[in-house]
């Protein structure tokens, strides 16, 4: 019989690449699985209302440093980990599954 790909799986297929040369910039619902490249040093700020399993990539260019703002009613459960990711380096942001809660991964600080 036929085999049924799972719609998620299809979606890692869908990813593009979003290049951000300003020094503000807010995640919308269009960034879910995309690839952010930072070529500027800028604040990305994370909104309340992102569906809870969204999910993004991201790098910083050499020299760019990348600050994470949350907005109003999101939470990080990873607010340890720091919001500032250094040159050159990757990041990820995943929601929780868990509405407005957000997970930051990478070299944080």
């Amino acid at each position: 019989g036929a085999i049924k790909i799972n719609d998620n799986f299809t979606e890692l297929f869908k990813q593009q690449y979003v290049d951000i040369s300003t020094s503000t910039y807010t995640i919308t619902s269009a960034d879910h699985n995309n690839i952010l490249r930072i070529h500027t040093t800028c604040t990305i700020t994370i909104p309340s209302g992102l569906r809870v399993d969204f999910t993004c990539t991201g790098l910083n260019d050499n020299g760019v440093v990348t600050n994470f703002a949350l907005g109003v009613g999101v939470t990080s459960s990873t607010n340890s980990d720091g919001t500032t990711l250094a040159s050159g380096k990757m990041f990820a942001l995943i929601m929780t599954n868990v509405a407005n809660t957000i997970s930051i991964k990478g070299e944080l600080t």
